[in-house]
This record gives C-alpha cells, structure tokens and sequence, in this order.
C-alpha cells in the first residue's frame, strides 16, 4: 500500500513538469500564416509561457523536393535562414524540433510550427 501511495505521488509530482502542453510558439504573433514583409520586419519566436525561453530549435524548407535545414540558437531567425528565403521563396517554413528551459527544467514536447509565406 505504501508502494502504491508512493508511485501516485510521484506520478502527481512530475505530471506537469513532463506535460507542458501549454507551450505554444509563434513568429512575430503568427501561428500559421505570414506575409515576406511580416517575417523581415520581425525575426522573433515566442512563447506563449514568458517563464519559457527558445534554447534552441531547426528552420526547414522544401523546394523542388529537397529539404534544407538550419540549426537555430536562441528565438532568432538568422541572417542565413533569410538568406534562403530569401533565394528560394519557399511556400511553406517549417519551425521544429524546438528545446525550451525554463531555467530549471528543458522541454521538448513543443508542437512544430509550419507557416504559409506570401510574396
């Protein structure tokens, strides 16, 4: 009995640590769609908990059947990601693969966040 109070506790404990399901991302206020002018004017990625920071996360895009991808630090779109939007006008960016802390704790569990671009 004492296992079975100890294991619920645990569980309890450590259930919202592991489900951040709240965490959501954005680039400049955008979750699906965003014009060229948009994304030069604001290069930022955001959460939607202040308390999380983007440690890190991969920038893709598809074109003629190939996929390119850019690892990124921190929340911002480098100058070598603009570069390929900028060379290819993709229709589509692909925000992924995203780590979040907290300070404390890192999170994985962050949904991608694919984008429509229009020229």
């Amino acid at each position: 009995m004492k296992k079975l109070i100890l294991t619920l506790l645990v569980i309890t404990v450590f259930t919202p640590i592991f489900a951040q399901t709240d965490l959501v991302v954005n680039l400049c206020g955008n979750t699906e769609k965003i014009t060229k002018t948009q994304l030069l004017e604001c290069l930022e990625i955001q959460t939607t908990n202040k308390e999380w920071k983007i440690e890190s996360f991969t920038f893709s895009i598809k074109v003629d059947d190939v996929v390119t991808e850019v690892a990124g630090t921190g929340n911002k779109i480098s100058e070598r990601m603009l570069f390929l939007i900028n060379k290819f006008s993709p229709e589509k960016i692909y925000l992924e693969k995203f780590i979040l802390t907290n300070g404390e704790i890192k999170s994985e569990g962050v949904e991608p966040l694919i984008l429509l671009v229009s020229y």
